[in-house]
C-alpha cells in the first residue's frame, strides 16, 4: 500500500474541506478556515515562506473572521503569523500513522459508542482533555442539546472495564481516519487503558479500509511514547501558532 505523506500530514485540512468550511484556493495552495479551529494552510507548490506570506495576505483581504491560530509547515506558519501582526506562541505537532502491516495487541475490554446516558461523564472528560492538552475550554457550541447526543460525538467511543475507563473519537473520510480526544482520567492511568483504547479504535478504522492516524504535540512525552510503542510511525511535523 502506498501511503501519501501529505494526505496523512494534512488529514484535518482535507476533512475540513469535505465539511464545506470556508476554503480559499490558488495555484500556491489552499487555506481552510473554521472559527472553532486554527486556520490550516496547505501549500501546493513553491513552499517558500515569502510566497506563502503573499498567499496568506490575500486570504486575509477576502476573509473577515478573526483567526485564532495557524497550522502549516514551520516556515510557512511562522511567516504567516508575522504577517498577521499579533502576539503569538507556537508549538510543534507530530502526525503519526499506523501502517497496515503493524499488528495490534488487544486487552479484554469492551469498546462501545458513547450513549446519551454517558454524555455527562463524557463532557467532563472532554473538558479535562481540552484543559490538559490545549490549555483552553471546550467550545460551548459543540456541546449541543442535553436531550440528545450531539452530532459532534457521533463517532465517540468509551472503553469499559466494568465501568467507563477511557474514551476516544474517530473522524475523517477517505484514505485516513483520525483518532482524537484520547483520554484516560488521571486516577486510572498506568493500567494500560490508553493502549487499549488506541488499539481498539485503530482496529475499527482498519475494518473500514482506512489508515489510522493522529496528531500529538512534540512536548507530550507520554502520548508520543504510547503511540510509538503501538507501532505508529511519524509522517511529518507541522507547527501550530496560537494568537
Amino acid at each position: 500500500m502506498r501511503l501519501i505523506r501529505e494526505r496523512i500530514l494534512y488529514s484535518m485540512c482535507y476533512d475540513m474541506l469535505q465539511q464545506e468550511h470556508f476554503a480559499y484556493k490558488t495555484d500556491s495552495g489552499f487555506a481552510i478556515h473554521c472559527r472553532e479551529t486554527p486556520l490550516w494552510i496547505m501549500p501546493s507548490r513553491g513552499r517558500e515562506s515569502s510566497e506563502a506570506r503573499l498567499f496568506f495576505e490575500d486570504f486575509l483581504r477576502r476573509n473577515n473572521q478573526p483567526i485564532i491560530g495557524i497550522i502549516s509547515e514551520k516556515e510557512i506558519a511562522l511567516a504567516c503569523a508575522e504577517a498577521y501582526k499579533k502576539d503569538y506562541f507556537s508549538s510543534e505537532l507530530v502526525a503519526y500513522y499506523l501502517a497496515p502491516e503493524v499488528p495490534l495487541k488487544f486487552a479484554s475490554y469492551e469498546l462501545r459508542l458513547a450513549s446519551v446516558a454517558e454524555m455527562p461523564l463524557v463532557l467532563e472528560w472532554i473538558n479535562n482533555f481540552y484543559t490538559e492538552t490545549l490549555d483552553t475550554a471546550f467550545p460551548n457550541e459543540k456541546k449541543g442539546s442535553s436531550e440528545d447526543k450531539p452530532s459532534f460525538f457521533s463517532q465517540l467511543y468509551v472503553l469499559w472495564d466494568s465501568r467507563p475507563v477511557a474514551m476516544g473519537m474517530l473522524s475523517g473520510a477517505g484514505e485516513t481516519c483520525r483518532l482524537n480526544l484520547i483520554y484516560v482520567p488521571p486516577p486510572l492511568r498506568g493500567n494500560g487503558y490508553g493502549k487499549a483504547v488506541v488499539s481498539a479504535l485503530s482496529e475499527k478504522v482498519r475494518e473500514n479500509g482506512q489508515v489510522p492516524m493522529l496528531y500529538t504535540a512534540c512536548e507530550n512525552v507520554a502520548a508520543n511514547k504510547l503511540y510509538t510503542s503501538l507501532g505508529f510511525r511519524e509522517a511529518g511535523r507541522l507547527t501550530e501558532v496560537r494568537f
